[in-house]
């Protein structure tokens, strides 16, 4: 294979670069590529392995992904097996310090080890009581859902349905997303109102994550232009109500992030192959991982359920329960109403100031028009 040029950086070419040197090191195909011959042939290391060479790419995989080996001498010593627990820790694996084939999944491709067991998913079906019984058979307990939509959207009956069977939920609003015209500022207050207004009606408690999707592979130009600005727009209309997360590529979740406008991020990691992913380090403030997209899984009882396979952090809750439909805000709809024509004013002057967009409200009122 050809000499590839890396920087050292975190990026595609120094990680494509590490698995070429792993693959050498392991005797097998030298391609570059992550696949189930590379990851077989992973070896275990652990303190004081001998094999310096393989400890040194995985001082370097450690590094690249933010976790600080403590040099690189080709020694599993002490600040190897602590920054080797360290990452296991943040990618929820077995903090042993000892370095297989999942660990060495994780640290060089964003998918890491497909087979590995999960507790979440989620998925554009419905969940029926069949399917909630199929999820708890497989060992599932949290699924994704979205909040909209015709043919997915949630229903209160469904909500119940998953909860009743001892699952928990969480959140995904997406309205087209496939492309960079789908964001803007304007979509993003549209976007927003209509994902609260959605969340209320199914009785959402306070403080629960909704996750915007972006999906597709945004480069950091399209995210600059397109996907902070349109975060900007959800941002200016939630109150505190419910929590922003964002769901995308690990670049686009941790600039979405850094930027101030989510708490949360879904990751779309299965895309290994999206410029976002490759070389970026995993959200610090990832809650679900995506890692494996359309899969079937069975029940000899109940039938089988299409879903994508995530891992969950445990930073977050699921949604666990609804609000009781007694429990009522005798000036929510009121409040509601004055939320709306101050989203209805920003839609009309994007530019204005709060002062200006409170302004406009207040004339509307005094014309005496039904609110």
């Amino acid at each position: 294979m050809d000499l590839i040029p890396t920087n050292g950086l975190s990026d595609r070419k120094t990680t494509k670069g590490l698995i070429v040197g792993l693959q050498k090191e392991i005797n097998v195909t030298v391609d570059g590529i992550w696949g189930p011959g590379t990851l077989n042939a992973c070896p275990t290391l652990q303190r004081g392995s001998s094999r310096k060479d393989l400890v040194y790419i995985l001082q370097y995989a450690l590094y690249i992904n933010g976790f600080d080996p403590n040099g690189f001498d080709g020694g599993f010593g002490n600040g190897v097996v602590k920054a080797v627990k360290d990452f296991q820790a943040f990618v929820k694996l077995d903090s042993d310090g000892i370095v297989g084939k999942q660990t060495w999944a994780s640290l060089l491709i964003s998918y890491g080890d497909k087979n590995r067991t999960v507790s979440a998913c989620d998925t554009s079906k419905k969940i029926t009581a069949s399917a909630a019984k199929i999820l708890k058979n497989n060992g599932y307990k949290i699924v994704g859902r979205y909040l909209t939509g015709s043919d997915k959207g949630l229903t209160i009956e469904e909500l119940e349905t998953i909860l009743n069977e001892g699952l928990q939920v969480f959140l995904i609003y997406q309205e087209n997303g496939r492309k960079k015209e789908n964001f803007t500022t304007e979509i993003g207050i549209q976007n927003a109102c209509k994902a609260i207004t959605a969340a209320k009606k199914l009785r959402i408690p306070p403080n629960s994550t909704i996750y915007f999707a972006v999906d597709f592979d945004a480069t950091d130009d399209q995210i600059t232009k397109y996907i902070i600005p349109y975060f900007s727009g959800i941002y200016s209309v939630f109150d505190g109500y419910f929590k922003i997360g964002v769901y995308g590529a690990r670049n686009v979740c941790s600039r979405v992030t850094a930027n101030g406008y989510a708490i949360s991020s879904f990751v779309a990691d299965a895309s290994s192959g999206y410029s976002g992913n490759a070389g970026y380090q995993l959200p610090k403030n990832w809650t679900y991982d995506q890692i494996v997209t359309d899969i079937t899984i069975t029940d000899p009882e109940y039938g089988s359920l299409l879903i994508d396979k995530d891992v969950y952090s445990e930073n977050i809750n699921a949604v666990n329960s609804l609000l009781d439909i007694s429990v009522s805000d005798e000036n929510g709809s009121f409040k509601s109403k004055i939320r709306n024509l101050f989203n209805l004013a920003k839609s009309y002057k994007p530019l204005a100031t709060i002062q200006e967009l409170n302004r406009l409200v207040l004339q509307y009122l005094r014309k005496r028009r039904r609110l």
